[in-house]
């Protein structure tokens, strides 16, 4: 008990060092999606879940994986059932799963306008190779990609509740931010080497 007291307070202590800092604020949003699904497509819906930051250079990173490659955003392959996938999340760090080849119904309750209602949606699934699950809480907003690093969705559920992650595919969210910003062209910040590569 005294172990885990002295670590909170460690932890307490970090956060307020990061506050005193001004490291607490991440950037302004720019646009958002909001917690909601995308328009029905072919009878199908997906959730939606994104913002655009406006954030200071100096807190910008490099979009790198744990292993030193710069991450691309093309080719996105057309059929990725079956294909290794990973992310690098905050919580679970680098993790390695397998784009399941069903795309999944999942039920949730929303509240408009006062009421109670049920929302069908179809996403995209990730098992884990070789960890229980593929994700941790806190892992939402993980980029997803190949073994040859090419970004392919945007990590959005998952968790020690549940074997398999969801993720909405990149080209549904480059579409609704168009529609949303009612920009022409949506792409990731990518290195400069990775455009020679």
């Amino acid at each position: 008990m005294k172990d885990t007291l002295s670590d909170l307070n460690d932890f307490l202590d970090d956060i307020e060092a990061f506050k005193n800092d001004n490291r607490a604020a991440f950037g302004h949003v720019y646009a958002a999606s909001g917690f909601r699904t995308t328009p029905k497509v072919s009878g199908i819906t997906m959730n939606l879940d994104w913002a655009l930051i406006e954030v200071p250079d100096n807190r910008i990173g490099q979009n790198v994986t744990p292993d030193g490659h710069d991450l691309k955003g093309a080719p996105v392959p057309e059929d990725t059932e079956g294909m290794q996938v990973f992310i690098h999340g905050q919580r679970s760090g680098y993790r390695k799963g397998i784009k399941h080849p069903l795309e999944s119904a999942t039920l949730t309750h929303a509240i408009i306008d006062g009421k109670s209602i049920e929302r069908v949606t179809y996403e995209h699934t990730i098992h884990p190779a070789h960890t229980p699950v593929f994700s941790h809480e806190g892992d939402s907003g993980s980029l997803v990609f190949t073994a040859s690093h090419v970004v392919i969705g945007m990590l959005f559920a998952g968790g020690l509740k549940y074997s398999f992650s969801y993720f909405t595919p990149i080209e549904v969210l480059f579409e609704d931010i168009k529609e949303v910003t009612k920009a022409t062209d949506v792409r990731l910040k990518m290195n400069h080497s990775s455009f020679s590569s």
